[in-house]
């Protein structure tokens, strides 16, 4: 058996490096027809436009490896089919099931890279993709929050605290100001909010705490005051973190920081679930794809049997993207909406191969 699985594995290694680079090329090139006006319209470089692509790649690799998967099953067990060879090897007293397990194993070992993919490539590439985008093609200064909650800024000798920052509003929530005057705090400005008007920051209920030199405490209180932060509301633009910029643990310690600070996590833990359920279709992919392509391959019509395939495939990804979305959404739990694609088509796999078994 050590051959047959020899001789199936490498067939099947063959067909699925071949269209691992026609996915990746098929990636590029729409996504460059997608970017085209963009790029023209901000007169980008040539040499910036290749480094924003190629720091693309990795999560397109990342997106074709199970596709190419299931299509290079599709191709290297109709070609099977086709000559005679699954025939021969059922006649041997070999089962369906038993021919599909060196598939499966080659499913695991792209799973595998697709993490290791996702985890250590992916993040590194998206997090220079947007560098290039931002600061080389968009000429943006370097700057913005990295995160929207529990913010401290300092300017001079003024140290600025902001309990949640909410960009659109142009609004900070839970605003405290610190001045120090010869290494002492001389004065404490504690607010509910501060909002941006007429150009300037105007903060609501305000506790204004004066503290002279031998230590005695001015106590204020103001409906409204005008006061000048040191920042204007451009410098409060909070960096919106994606799923993909992050490895699994980071994410996952953000999630848990978000959830404390009372903000909503429902579309990081979408992504945080697509992490594990992405990779996990290069297992699914040979389930669905042996049983049709011995099918077609009986039949003589391989090609009609790839198209079919194929339009699975797609289907699979669509299925995939609207579980997500319906998670981020918060119309399913996020875990269940990434995963929704795998089990439905997984258990059609499983039941395509028992109907295929019984069939041979």
């Amino acid at each position: 058996m050590k051959l047959v699985d020899r001789h199936l594995g490498g067939e099947f290694l063959r067909l699925f490096a071949l269209c691992v680079a026609a996915f990746l090329a098929l990636f590029l090139v729409i996504d460059f027809f997608e970017r085209l006006r963009f790029l023209l319209k901000y007169h980008a470089a040539l040499g910036d436009a290749v480094l924003y692509f190629a720091a693309r790649s990795p999560w397109m690799l990342a997106q074709a490896l199970p596709m190419a998967g299931l299509l290079g099953t599709l191709l290297s067990a109709a070609v099977l089919a086709r000559h005679g060879e699954i025939t021969a090897f059922r006649c041997g007293g070999v089962s369906l099931h038993r021919l599909v397990l060196p598939y499966l194993a080659a499913g695991v070992l792209v799973s595998l890279a697709t993490v290791l993919l996702q985890e250590v490539g992916v993040p590194r590439a998206a997090v220079f993709a947007r560098e290039v985008e931002e600061v080389r093609i968009q000429k943006k200064p370097r700057r913005g929050l990295r995160k929207a909650a529990d913010v401290w800024l300092r300017s001079g000798s003024r140290i600025l605290h902001a309990e949640k920052v909410l960009p659109e509003e142009h609004r900070l929530v839970g605003v405290s100001v610190i001045e120090l005057t010869a290494g002492r705090v001389a004065r404490r400005i504690d607010a509910q909010e501060a909002r941006w008007v007429g150009g300037r920051w105007v903060l609501r209920d305000v506790e204004d705490r004066a503290f002279d030199a031998a230590g005695f405490l001015t106590l204020r209180r103001f409906p409204e005051m005008a006061y000048p932060l040191g920042y204007g509301p451009e410098e409060f633009q909070v960096t919106k973190l994606n799923a993909e910029e992050l490895p699994w643990p980071s994410l996952l310690r953000l999630i848990r920081r978000y959830r404390d600070q009372g903000l909503d996590t429902r579309e990081l833990e979408a992504g945080l679930w697509a992490k594990t359920s992405v990779p996990f279709a290069s297992i699914v992919m040979p389930l669905l794809a042996f049983p049709l392509a011995l099918r077609s391959g009986r039949r003589g019509s391989s090609s009609a049997g790839i198209a079919l395939g194929i339009a699975l495939g797609f289907s699979y990804w669509l299925a995939l993207a609207v579980g997500i979305s319906l998670g981020k959404a918060g119309a399913l739990p996020p875990a269940l909406g990434a995963w929704i694609g795998n089990l439905l088509f997984g258990a059609l796999g499983v039941v395509q191969l028992r109907r295929a078994e019984r069939a041979a």
